[in-house]
């Protein structure tokens, strides 16, 4: 949940970055053009976190900066499976 867009060029940096660091990535925005909170609905986070679980993914990290920042705490904060660890990938 960086930039306003999934395809930004600050989005697609990140998950490159990530990618290199041997990360699945799933990257969400809000509705085209529309950047306020309310098109964040914690549910996609919940569906989010139910597909990457299915997938085996055993370790789930959210990132946001700046107004997705605040989502990222919030979504910590209702979902057990989002931790506020600090990652060190090796």
């Amino acid at each position: 949940m960086i930039g306003d867009d999934s395809e930004g060029y600050l989005a697609r940096t990140s998950v490159k970055w990530l990618h290199k660091l041997g990360l699945n990535v799933m990257t969400m925005s809000p509705a085209k053009k529309d950047y306020g909170n309310h098109n964040y609905p914690l549910e996609r986070i919940e569906k989010a976190i139910r597909w990457l679980k299915t997938s085996g993914n055993q370790k789930i990290g959210i990132v946001g900066a700046s107004t997705t920042g605040t989502l990222a705490l919030t979504a910590t904060s209702y979902f057990e499976d989002i931790t506020l660890t600090n990652c060190n990938v090796q």
